[in-house]
């Protein structure tokens, strides 16, 4: 290994650990007091949804059933190339992608030529799959982009 001191390997690695204990000293106290300020803006953002928390499932509910036949319609149309089943609930499924070799490298290509997001199914050791989310206001617009990007 080439290094650039004449000073003993020992002598870098004490120097090393007084400079880490002093940033862990000094970024402890300010990481301290980020928590104790983010924490009010936390605590009233969680109340507030609270008190709204009736109408913010039904919006919610009221998105997921108008984009989940938007999402139906392309993944039939496009039946080659994702295997589908659609989720009995909730806001999240899994496609599987046929015929794609790197799905994370095409997910990639796509987020970059359409400026559509998928998430790879690798984050979720799927690496065959896309994780689609259909409770997105821009849901029918991304649907849109990627079902043009396939020609």
């Amino acid at each position: 290994m080439l290094r650039l001191s004449a000073r003993p390997r020992s002598q870098h690695r004490r120097g090393r650990q007084r400079v880490a204990a002093s940033l862990r000293g000094r970024l402890g106290h300010d990481l301290e007091h980020l928590q104790r300020l983010l924490r009010v803006p936390s605590e009233l953002l969680v109340a507030l949804a609270l008190r709204h928390g009736e109408r913010l499932v039904e919006e919610s509910r009221q998105l997921l059933l108008r984009n989940l036949p938007v999402l139906d319609d392309l993944l039939q149309r496009r039946a080659e190339l994702f295997e589908w089943i659609r989720p009995r609930a909730g806001p999240v499924g899994f496609a599987r992608v046929a015929g794609v070799s790197d799905v994370r490298a095409w997910c990639e290509r796509i987020a970059e030529e359409a400026d559509v997001l998928l998430l790879p199914g690798a984050v979720y050791d799927e690496p065959q799959h896309v994780r689609l989310g259909f409770v997105r206001a821009n849901l029918p617009d991304a649907v849109a982009g990627l079902d043009a990007y396939l020609g």
